[in-house]
């Protein structure tokens, strides 16, 4: 048998995988002529695919030494190369080849490649370009131009690739990868949902695919989907710590804390070292309450990204709550430094001016954040600014309206409604009647506690008829065992602790308990968990407190309210339906009890005979032009002070200040501390007048003057949240209090 006869045995038997079989005879070849540079080439490249690399370097490179000008040789030389870590070697063996041969699409291929992966994408584009063009066959290189074109953003060039390679293959899966990607990016959702699926149908092992539709489905707001398919992923690659972080944003989104943060716990444990993985885990920590170990997450993500301004903020946030409000504002302005058109970091930094009465630096912030809301709605994205923070921003109705409605539209995608005992619960026809001896009503809430909400609602739960109606609380705030809590929880029928529930099993708990009206007292207020009514447990959902304005949801059908709060002409910004209470939107608790402790002005740094002006209402609904009207009565007003609470020190030195631009000297400002409420409301008793808050009126702090019999003077704005006291003055007959 003669020497080429040999070889193109053993060719033939190594294009068909039988290594072991070429191998012997390109050993008998070497034998006789040990210098034969394709022996020794093709021996090399079998020592390759065995993982062999020094042995297949060393046979590639006397191959290389005998024939220097086989443009093979040097190609497959950058292969081995390439698998030894030795990118810059790979790289000048690939442009060996292609000096011999221009026209070798394989070795342009390889080069495009290198240029790839290095992130040199123009150079890779050009490469595979060259490929194609002296291989027009070549689905490889075509579905590599592709990717590559899609990470310059020239989606539709990359479906034009796509198109190219289903014209040569139609089942070539990883081209409906890239061509739904493509479509992903361009905004054709649907059809990149049908192109990951095909791409499914013919490659359903493929982890990457269930991975990159999962992150489509998130984008859809279809997160069980997106879970299913994160979680095919990791059974087919259960060390990706891509698929886990996927995965742990997912059950984040959907309140599955726990699952969450082992998720995210995995995904870092895998190597998921960057900005990215950490923040996640700050996220999910940060849901669960837990500060101080976010915090930790936070600064870990900014150690591996310093520019990650998200980061940042989630991090003031924490501080936040730790009541550490300086560092956090320190916070927020380092986000908006790394990104000054950050949208939710100018939310937060208004919302500390606010609170801090720091005045000066909030008007252009204000107006900052206004643009960018506005903007936002405009192009019909969601704005970053809070619902609640807009109300005390602004009484524009409108924008009021359009900001919530944006915000639960995002919502009402992400939690569709469920089937409840074969019924859609979506809408309830006129007909609709319950079976049950009772009707079932469920209060919402996280204030079941020592808060003002439970402060007003404490004795409501008691009162309902129980010939009609059955009582159940869910609960998803602290147990501070607190005579509120406890006292809610022995006058209702049932009391049910959600805290440990994600949204969904929470609202599936309000359905199987049978509610058939439920009654949400929190809205877009803090620590609110809105996307347990989207998921439509109760046939009948009703907002009532807790936010003194429109959620902008659908899955809300009334608002509980009144007449002046609410007044006929505003029914177009709700999109709830207004129901009408007859004397007050606000109930009070009648058993409320005032401590009988003798609590003199002298203990509360009030003097003896002085007139008492008093404004107990959170700072941030405090404004400068209000408190200008303010410094004006105090020197209209002989012998007079104003009680105010007692906020962060930033607070009060600011409202110090501003009281002696207006020639008020500090003495007349008196700063009181926070006590119990059957406490507060007896000392409230040494106020004259109470001085309501415009933008934001006092809700609970209006009742309470008026409880411990101090006159409230208010005037009416043009939301609800600016018209709260005078329904509450004009129910207890004080309408000659409410000032035009």
């Amino acid at each position: 048998m003669n020497l080429s006869h040999e070889l193109r045995e053993a060719v033939f038997h190594h294009q068909s995988g039988r290594l072991d079989t070429a191998h012997l005879i390109y050993a008998k070849i070497l034998s006789r002529f040990p210098h034969n540079p394709d022996a020794l080439h093709l021996s090399g490249l079998i020592a390759h695919q065995r993982g062999d690399l020094k042995r297949a370097r060393e046979r590639i490179s006397r191959a290389i030494g005998h024939n220097p000008f086989n443009p093979t040789y040097h190609n497959n030389m950058g292969a081995v190369a390439r698998a030894e870590g030795e990118i810059t070697e790979a790289e000048n063996c690939y442009r060996q080849a292609l000096c011999l041969d221009d026209g070798y699409a394989e070795a342009w291929y390889n080069l495009g490649t290198i240029h790839h992966t290095a992130g040199r994408r123009e150079g890779a584009i050009s490469c595979y370009r060259k490929a194609v063009h002296h291989d027009p066959c070549y689905v490889d290189a075509w579905n590599n131009l592709a990717a590559a074109l899609n990470e310059t953003g020239a989606f539709e060039a990359a479906m034009a690739c796509c198109q190219k390679i289903f014209a040569l293959d139609a089942t070539y899966a990883p081209a409906y990868n890239n061509l739904a990607h493509a479509l992903k990016e361009t905004g054709r959702q649907e059809g990149a949902v049908r192109s990951y699926q095909r791409a499914l149908s013919l490659a359903p092992d493929q982890w990457e695919y269930h991975n990159n539709i999962a992150n489509l489905y998130m984008e859809m707001g279809t997160i069980q989907a997106a879970i299913d398919h994160y979680q095919k992923a990791l059974s087919g690659e259960p060390d990706s710590a891509i698929a886990h972080n996927g995965l742990g944003t997912a059950l984040l989104t959907q309140g599955h804390f726990t699952q969450a943060l082992s998720c995210f716990t995995r995904s870092v444990d895998l190597g998921f070292h960057n900005g990215s993985g950490y923040h996640n885990l700050g996220n999910t920590y940060m849901a669960m309450g837990q500060y101080t170990e976010a915090l930790s997450c936070y600064e870990k993500s900014i150690k591996y990204d310093p520019g990650r301004p998200e980061s940042y903020l989630n991090m003031g946030i924490a501080n936040r709550e730790m009541g550490r409000h300086q560092k956090a504002y320190r916070c927020y302005l380092r986000a908006i430094r790394i990104d000054p058109g950050h949208e939710k970091a100018y939310s937060h930094i208004v919302h500390y001016l606010m609170q801090s009465c720091d005045w000066q630096p909030l008007t252009s912030y204000s107006k900052k954040l206004d643009r960018m809301t506005r903007s936002a709605l405009e192009a019909g994205k969601t704005p970053m600014e809070m619902p609640f923070l807009n109300l005390a921003r602004t009484d524009d109705l409108h924008l009021n309206h359009a900001l919530a409605r944006s915000w639960s539209a995002e919502i009402e995608t992400r939690c569709p409604p469920f089937e409840r005992d074969g019924c859609d619960t979506r809408s309830v026809g006129n007909g609709w009647r319950t079976k049950k001896r009772c009707i079932t009503i469920g209060y919402l809430s996280n204030n079941f506690k020592n808060h003002p909400t439970a402060h007003l609602t404490a004795g409501i739960f008691a009162c309902h008829d129980r010939e009609r109606f059955q009582v159940h609380c869910y609960s998803y705030g602290e147990d501070d065992q607190s005579s509120y809590r406890k006292r809610i929880r022995r006058t209702c029928d049932g009391f049910i602790d959600i805290r440990d529930m994600d949204h969904l099993a929470a609202a599936k708990r309000i359905a199987d308990d049978g509610v058939d009206i439920l009654i949400d007292m929190v809205g877009y207020m803090k620590g609110n968990r809105i996307q347990i009514p989207a998921f439509r447990p109760a046939p009948i959902q009703v907002r009532w407190l807790g936010m003194a304005g429109t959620t902008g949801a659908r899955f809300f059908d009334y608002l509980l309210t009144h007449s002046i709060v609410t007044p006929e002409r505003h029914a177009s910004h709700y999109t709830e339906s207004l129901v009408y209470l007859p004397d007050c939107y606000q109930v009070n608790d009648r058993d409320q009890r005032m401590s009988t402790e003798v609590i003199t002005r002298t203990e509360m740094r009030l003097p003896a005979e002085a007139f008492v002006f008093c404004c107990f209402s959170t700072h941030y609904k405090i404004t400068k032009e209000l408190f200008g009207i303010w410094m004006h009565l105090l020197k209209r007003t002989a012998n007079s002070v104003l009680w105010l609470l007692k906020g962060n020190g930033r607070t009060m030195e600011n409202l110090v200040r501003e009281a002696r631009s207006h020639g008020v000297g500090r003495d007349r400002i008196v700063f009181a501390e926070k006590i119990s409420k059957e406490r507060h409301l007896r000392r409230l008793q040494h106020a004259d007048l109470a001085l309501d808050t415009l933008a934001v009126n006092g809700a609970a702090t209006t009742s309470d003057a008026l409880w411990s019999g101090v006159p409230v003077i208010t005037m009416p704005g043009r939301h609800f949240a600016s018209r709260m006291s005078s329904c509450i003055l004009s129910a207890v007959g004080m309408q000659e209090m409410v000032v035009h």
